[in-house]
């Protein structure tokens, strides 16, 4: 009984890699005609509101940041966990 619940975990564990979501980031050339080296940062919020306006401590919302070098106009960066 044992194995079978091992093998189950295996093969939940295998596939819940693959299910992962990616974020797509892009900067259009019309915004900033330059390459960009430093950190992207992207919130996720329901109520469409500015990070900056949100208390600490209430109301999370998920943050994912990535550091590039040399992105051009148009890149896609893919973030990920």
């Amino acid at each position: 009984m044992k194995k079978i619940y091992f093998s189950l975990l295996l093969i939940s564990l295998f596939f819940a890699g693959s299910f992962s979501q990616q974020l797509h980031v892009i900067y259009s050339p019309s915004v900033f005609d330059q390459t960009f080296t430093g950190n992207v940062i992207v919130y996720l919020s329901k109520e469409n509101k500015e990070p900056k306006n949100g208390a600490v401590g209430f109301n999370r919302f998920p943050c994912f940041s990535v550091a590039v070098k040399n992105m051009q106009p148009g890149q896609a960066i893919i973030i990920d966990n």
